[in-house]
């Protein structure tokens, strides 16, 4: 079903309403005389027909029937007023006044009337729960006494017969006898008055709804049309997938304005101008996503007619289905993507050439503290690698999950590189001292973990909000602190302990076991396993010893694998 049978409906559904309405008049109207019959009838039938009623504008509905009710009952004036929903305020659409003679009238405006003032009150709870509020002499006291005295003394009798839509209150048809030759003192409503004046407050409330219709599908009209797409539906009735309405955006978006598009083929559309090498991917989540009643979202290149392309991003729903519970109508809406496409593919190059600009640095950093610390050569990228594996187990074992997983994991691996950058600082010395180290020596050497801290202090005043910086500062202050509190540089303890300096605690280590130093020979992997074993709950975190063991085998084949590759390379 496309717009314009919703339209057709709803006039259809307008014309019933207006048959019934006048049946219903007819029905209370049965004891009138024949002549008071057939002038409201025809007066009835005369509002039915002008096409103002149903056209959406509220003004021009309201003046017709203002203007038709009052030439018809021969009143001084009908008022017709519509209650704001932000306040209970009447708000006058129009008024028709005749003039004395009864031969010509005119149109104009009354001022706002609050109904919430204490005068209004008792006037307010008739018009919410009465069919009409009737007053035939207004010179004697009347539940509107205090309302009509605002009228003057002119002001003869009144009837007021409630706007309701939906049930609720929406407005009110007021009608008005001033004092004349005919009407001196009072003026008595007949049943079939009275029901001709709830059978227009019936009208206006047709009104006000056409009105809201209206005005919704204007909005909707004017969102649509400044959205910066497309928006269409297409029914799923293969293989053409008939197109059913299209919005202006289709012309500076694909090339083809609306009049060209709806009861064109959909599939036809597709094919002509989607990427070819998009063409079935797009196919296959068409049948996986709207053809099982989901949702669907994709992002494809299409062809215009001068030769250029445009990335699109798409959206479509389903909306109408059919008996068989098949997909009948779908909505969907495209817009331009092929400017975000670009910064973001621009984006992605530049940080990707970043990266590999850090990683640079970070190895050469690494390289030129491996050239000063000749003994420990291989170790920055060998603990990487044990980083690596670490990580791995803990995935699968669920181990501190949350916490890492928060983490960028290749930040993290490339920040590793920088943990022993404190050594650059270290005096030549000691830092190359063939021996073991003396008390004093060892408690410089231990610096190297604070100065590691400063150096990338200073880095980071230049780069600030850098992670993998902010990693490696970690990395670098808390490698060498342990479980009980013994370590150093600051004596953390336990989980006081960063997660990245427990785990780098164990990866040096292991390194430093399993190479030869100048105070002691490298140790077999299987005594390297004993040796972390034993440091569970001293040395190291309990948890993180049962992740090693549970890795340590890679661990093994990253060491003898690096020891071949160094002997090759000596060979």
């Amino acid at each position: 079903m496309n717009m314009n049978d919703d339209v057709f409906l709803f006039l259809l559904s307008v014309g019933v309403l207006f048959a019934a309405l006048i049946f219903a008049y007819l029905l209370r109207a049965s004891r009138m005389s024949h002549a008071q019959h057939a002038r409201l009838a025809d007066a009835l039938a005369q509002i039915t027909r002008s096409p103002e009623l149903s056209s959406g504008i509220l003004e021009d509905a309201a003046k017709i029937i203002a203007r038709t009710g009052c030439a018809t009952l021969n009143t001084s004036r009908v008022g017709i007023w519509r209650i704001s929903k932000e306040d209970a305020i009447l708000r006058n659409i129009t008024t028709y006044s005749m003039s004395t003679s009864m031969s010509t009238g005119t149109y104009g405006t009354q001022p706002d009337f609050n109904i919430s003032t204490p005068g209004a009150g008792e006037y307010a709870r008739l018009l919410a729960s009465e069919r009409q509020v009737a007053i035939e002499n207004a010179a004697q006291p009347n539940v509107l006494t205090d309302i009509l005295a605002g009228y003057g003394p002119q002001i003869c009798a009144m009837l007021d017969a409630p706007i309701r839509v939906e049930g609720k209150l929406a407005g009110v048809l007021c009608i008005e006898q001033d004092r004349c030759a005919a009407f001196p003192v009072k003026r008595e409503w007949s049943i079939a008055e009275q029901d001709f004046a709830s059978s227009l407050a019936d009208f206006m409330a047709i009104a006000l709804t056409s009105a809201e219709h209206r005005m919704l599908a204007d909005q909707t009209e004017e969102m649509m049309n400044n959205l910066p797409g497309m928006v269409y539906r297409y029914r799923n009735d293969p293989p053409n997938l008939t197109m059913t309405f299209a919005s202006c955006g289709s012309l500076p978006l694909i090339g083809y304005p609306p009049e060209e598009l709806v009861g064109g083929s959909m599939a036809k559309i597709m094919e002509t101008m989607v990427h070819p090498d998009d063409l079935a991917a797009m196919g296959k989540q068409h049948e996986e996503t709207l053809f099982r009643g989901l949702p669907l979202e994709s992002t494809f290149r299409i062809r215009l007619k001068d030769g250029s392309e445009k990335w699109l991003w798409e959206r479509i729903r389903i909306i109408e289905t059919a008996e068989d519970g098949r997909p009948y109508l779908f909505e969907g809406f495209c817009t331009d993507v092929t400017e975000q496409r670009r910064l973001k593919n621009q984006r992605s190059e530049l940080q990707s050439h970043i990266l590999n600009l850090q990683g640079t640095v970070l190895q050469t950093i690494a390289e030129l503290v491996e050239y000063r610390d000749t003994v420990t050569g291989g170790h920055v990228e060998r603990t990487r690698l044990f980083l690596e594996r670490l990580l791995e187990s803990m995935a699968m074992r669920g181990i501190y999950t949350e916490e890492f997983l928060a983490w960028e994991a290749n930040l993290f691996l490339m920040s590793s590189q920088l943990h022993d950058v404190g050594k650059i600082a270290i005096r030549d010395e000691i830092l190359m001292k063939p021996g073991a180290l003396t008390d004093d020596e060892f408690e410089q050497m231990k610096q190297h973990t604070v100065l590691g801290v400063e150096i990338i202090d200073r880095i980071s005043e230049k780069s600030p909000s850098n992670t993998f910086l902010e990693y490696a500062k970690v990395l670098a202050g808390t490698h060498h602190e342990r479980w009980d509190g013994t370590g150093y540089p600051y004596g953390l303890k336990a989980g006081d302990i960063p997660l990245m300096g427990r785990l780098m605690a164990i990866a040096d280590v292991y390194d430093a076991l399993r190479n030869d130093r100048p105070y002691k020979k490298s140790l077999s992997h299987e005594n390297a396993v004993n040796i972390l074993r034993q440091g569970s709950g001293t040395q190291f975190d309990p948890e993180l010893i049962q992740v090693f063991l549970s890795c340590e085998e890679n661990f093994k084949s990253i060491q003898t694998g690096e020891t071949r590759r160094m002997q090759r390379s000596v060979l």
